[in-house]
């Protein structure tokens, strides 16, 4: 689990990343402020092939502070924000085991966070979903 109450400094169409990795961005799971104002996208890459059903949820104003979970198994990846757990999910699609590395980038450098966090957990169990609501509430 990646927990973040972060915002970006600016909606600029800039993609910045949250993320966890192997060191490379080809095996990452990440949590993008995209290009596109106010969007967030959490999607993974396993031997650099991206999801094809990454989760988007467009926050109110992505320069105020959100508080954004990611719950993952190697199989299944949910976001919650702010309290409301987000109904579409990844699944299927098989994340690495071998995170090691966890930036404010894309996992090798690039799309650099620009923002401010105010908390930052990573748990090495799942938490419940009722867990992970009263964490972001």
């Amino acid at each position: 689990v990646i927990f973040i109450e972060a915002a970006v400094l600016f909606n600029d169409g800039v993609f910045k990343t949250i993320s966890i990795s192997d060191g490379t961005n080809a095996n990452s799971l990440f949590i993008q402020y995209t290009n596109t104002t106010n969007q967030l996208v959490v999607n993974g890459r396993t031997g650099a092939v991206g999801f094809p059903n990454p989760i988007v949820n467009t926050l109110l104003n992505a320069t105020l502070f959100s508080k954004i979970l990611v719950k993952y198994t190697p199989n299944k990846i949910n976001l919650f924000i702010d309290g409301v757990k987000i109904t579409n999910e990844i699944n299927n699609q098989v994340l690495s085991s071998n995170f090691s590395r966890f930036g404010f980038d894309s996992g090798s450098g690039g799309s650099p966070l620009s923002g401010k966090v105010k908390s930052l957990q990573l748990f090495n169990v799942a938490l419940t979903d009722a867990e992970c609501i009263d964490l972001t509430t």
